[in-house]
């Protein structure tokens, strides 16, 4: 049993194929994979005329030590989302740096979302190349998407959300509305 869409990154193919050669019966319930459901609770639209006609899922967490979802154009333009990312945060705003994608670019850390707890971070590619996801300002046990591109700016703007005390690392924007 798996919430969102088990076939994005939730290795649903690879499940389904496991328990067809064993035999065991099964059946797949689509859900809203977790990347679109986050961004829209949060008020980020993952496509807009203005900011971007396409989005592009990458998985945060690799097995090899390649840059996270790939290299080159691809990550420096468009919305992207990220999967599975908070430990690799650093690291993927730095591959997206070395790709070409702009410093300034937005990025929202969504933590639990959909849920009532979610928390929502808003910084920028560079301040997130900087940052230590050892850092205690994440939960380490909560499940982390990370949104990047103009999009998150659009967002933010609408949801005049009061901003997190200065001390803080990154700006807090809230529970959903």
């Amino acid at each position: 049993m798996k919430g969102g869409d088990p076939f994005i990154f939730g290795r649903g193919g690879e499940e389904v194929q496991a328990l067809a050669e064993a035999g065991i019966p099964w059946e797949v319930i689509p859900g809203v994979t977790a990347g679109v459901a986050a961004a829209a609770a949060v008020g980020i639209p993952l496509t807009h005329r203005a900011y971007g006609s396409s989005v592009t899922f990458l998985s945060g967490h690799r097995a090899d030590a390649a840059p996270r979802g790939g290299s080159g154009a691809g990550l420096a333009q468009g919305p992207l989302v990220f999967f599975m990312c908070r430990t690799a945060l650093g690291a993927i705003a730095r591959d997206l740096v070395a790709a070409g994608r702009a410093p300034a670019t937005p990025v929202a850390i969504i933590q639990r979302g959909t849920c009532p707890d979610q928390v929502v971070y808003q910084t920028t590619v560079a301040a997130l190349a900087a940052a230590d996801a050892a850092d205690p300002w994440l939960d380490p046990e909560a499940p982390t998407r990370a949104v990047v591109g103009e999009v998150v700016a659009f967002a933010a703007a609408l949801r005049r959300a009061p901003p997190r005390p200065a001390a803080a690392p990154l700006v807090d924007r809230g529970q959903a509305a």
